[in-house]
């Protein structure tokens, strides 16, 4: 015993390293009881805080609030999820009024919040937030038209994100859940359930703010609303996405295409379950042709009387624009109706396909253009178009599918390594 409470401090630290999350608290509690004089590192119980009750999140509020920072430090609570979806909101605001420097902060939002609760928590910037997911469920079992009277929605979230300025907030989720995963799903064909999201513009604005620009991996789930659109408002928008879950929104096969060429520098991984899409054929020949549609959408910009501000400082020429290549590595979504997958994966790969030989053959006439005289652009990954002298480095079309997924929402050891799902379950680590 002697000889475990003489070791330093940081072989414990590689030692519990070791250990997952989950168990990380409980060992450190054990081992801090048996060895009461050893140098466990007692910091380790609160860098991930899960609160699941009521009841925890009240007693970690008061002993916040009641011991000092030199007993314990702020600083070792990097990450904190609050589950309990009926705790009190003034509780989760003074908490968080004293816990500034976070670095993932995860909240369930239920019927007993209000914007103003949620505003007071957002007001001031979080330097050091690289992670911000908040999940909507504000269903009631009794009819209520207050929420509508007062204009009780939460779009003052997305103003309030949109004036952070530059930070390392790189993964951002604002989920509501559908009305049947409420607490009483059979009230909602009685009455109308509050509205979490009223105006989507608000979304534009995030879109093509300091904070968006930072954002890698975004999920925004508002069932049932069109919401692809408000995500593309210039060319400033997400210019960072690389994941991208819009899974419940009302999405149709045709707005895939705009959507993918918005983000085709930059997007590997997108989600669309329970989106409600059957055509596996339509959908990947949009996802392929994403370059082409980007490249025709630049030229004619670069033509036009009056230049976006991206492209004020771009040569208007009588070039071309050569398509830049699809960076999709995995595709997810949930199939309007029971369907074999096999049949649904050989659609899919008949669409890619055919896309992609669409796109050979706009590859194949742009370069003749330019070998007959013509000036080549290509994009660079900050969006920007840059002259090259010929053809040799120009990165050629992707002719491997994407990796698809069919099993919609569930947890991390339903997925594939690499998909999307997988990926996003790693980000944020839900909860049921």
């Amino acid at each position: 015993m002697a000889k475990l409470e003489a070791l330093p401090s940081e072989i414990y630290v590689e030692i519990l390293s070791h250990l997952r999350a989950r168990e990380l608290k409980s060992t450190t509690l054990a081992l801090s009881r048996a060895l009461p004089r050893a140098p466990v590192p007692v910091r380790l119980m609160f860098n991930d805080v899960v609160l699941s009750t009521t009841r925890e999140v009240a007693l970690f509020s008061d002993k916040i609030r009641k011991t000092s920072s030199t007993l314990l430090p702020r600083s070792w609570i990097h990450c904190l999820q609050i589950c309990p979806w009926t705790c009190s909101p003034d509780v989760q605001v003074i908490l968080l009024e004293e816990l500034p420097d976070l670095t993932a902060l995860r909240l369930n939002i239920g019927s007993t919040f209000t914007p103003e609760h949620l505003q007071d928590i957002l007001r001031i910037p979080r330097p050091d937030l690289s992670m911000l997911s908040l999940r909507f469920r504000p269903y009631v079992d009794k009819v209520t038209h207050l929420p509508f009277l007062k204009g009780l929605y939460f779009d003052s979230v997305l103003t309030l994100l949109s004036l952070w300025p530059s930070s390392r907030l790189h993964h951002l989720s604002l989920v509501q859940d559908p009305e049947e995963l409420g607490v009483h799903p059979m009230l909602s064909a009685r009455f109308a359930q509050p509205i979490v999201f009223f105006a989507l513009q608000n979304i534009s604005s995030l879109a093509c703010s300091p904070l968006g620009a930072t954002v890698t991996h975004l999920r925004l789930r508002i069932p049932r609303r069109r919401v692809a659109a408000a995500l593309y408002p210039s060319r400033d928008a997400f210019p960072s996405l690389q994941l991208l879950d819009i899974s419940t929104t009302q999405l149709s096969e045709s707005e895939i295409g705009p959507l993918m060429s918005r983000f085709v520098l930059t997007l590997k991984h997108l989600i669309l379950d329970d989106c409600f899409l059957s055509n596996c054929f339509e959908i990947a020949k949009q996802c392929a042709q994403a370059g082409v549609q980007r490249a025709k959408e630049a030229e004619r910009e670069l033509t036009s009387p009056e230049k976006e501000n991206w492209a004020k400082d771009q040569p208007r020429s009588k070039g071309h624009v050569i398509p830049p290549p699809v960076r999709l590595q995995s595709l997810s979504f949930t199939l309007a109706e029971p369907t074999d997958h096999s049949v649904c994966r050989d659609e899919f790969e008949r669409g890619w396909a055919a896309g992609v030989s669409q796109d050979r053959a706009v590859r194949e006439r742009l370069t003749m253009s330019v070998r007959r005289g013509r000036q080549a652009l290509v994009f660079e990954d900050s969006g920007c178009l840059v002259r090259i002298p010929n053809l040799d480095d120009v990165p050629d079309t992707v002719d491997v599918a994407p990796m698809l997924c069919f099993i919609g929402s569930g947890f991390l050891a339903d997925f594939h390594r690499g998909c999307g799902h997988h990926l996003e379950c790693c980000s944020w680590r839900d909860t049921p």
